[in-house]
């Protein structure tokens, strides 16, 4: 009888063994999906300036993630700004052999997407840090609006004339493609829902904008 009872117990152990470790396993296999919505605020550089260059916007995008392993992850984001406005006196317009300064108001719209490429450290965890390196494609809708006014027309003898100059708007867009890097954290509230929060600086011919986001998220 004692030796029957000596030979269940390695038997036991082992199937308990194969069945916490299957468990195990379950706890620890990763989601390979996420998907995002944050807020956040936007600094960028306008080059149309000669002073006061770098303005503000709010931040509002969504994003999906896919890992491609544990620690590596493919990131598509889209994204909204509001809409900045400048307004500029004593813009110089030559005007028949003499120079006027005008008032005008600039507006810029920014709808752009982001492709990056991150690393996530750690596995399993309540925190993940994580560094990312990517592009922005972003669509730059500017818009030069001019009201009416009248202003004084200078000349090199030091003479000057008094002008009406019509209201008058011109509008353009462009889109570019700017580099970025950036580097936050994944924090876990629940098994599977996260909040999320990083800074992102865009370059190209010296810093272009910087990005501090939080958002929400869940893995699927």
């Amino acid at each position: 009888m004692l030796r029957e009872s000596a030979m269940r117990i390695p038997i036991i152990v082992l199937v308990v063994g194969l069945a916490t470790g299957g468990v195990a396993h379950a706890q620890v296999s990763l989601p390979r999906n996420d998907t995002t919505v944050s807020i956040g605020w936007f600094g960028a550089k306008y080059d149309q300036f000669v002073y006061n260059r770098w303005h503000q916007s709010l931040f509002s995008g969504a994003g999906v993630g896919h890992y491609c392993t544990d620690h590596q992850k493919t990131e598509i984001e889209a994204a909204w700004l509001s809409r900045v406005s400048f307004d500029s006196y004593g813009e110089s317009v030559a005007v028949d052999g003499g120079t006027a300064y005008l008032s005008t108001g600039y507006r810029y719209q920014d709808v752009r997407v982001s492709v990056a490429q991150a690393y996530q450290f750690g596995r399993n965890a309540w925190v993940h840090p994580y560094l990312a390196v990517g592009v922005d494609v972003n669509h730059l809708r500017q818009t030069e609006d001019r009201p009416a006014q009248r202003q004084s027309v200078f000349f090199s003898n030091g003479s000057r004339i008094e002008r009406s100059f019509p209201a008058a708007r011109e509008s353009e867009a462009s889109v570019r493609a700017r580099p970025f890097v950036k580097a936050g954290f994944k924090m876990y509230v629940s098994e599977r829902a996260f909040i999320t929060t990083d800074w992102k600086i865009g370059v190209g011919d010296g810093v272009q904008h910087v990005l501090w986001r939080t958002g929400i998220g869940v893995d699927f």
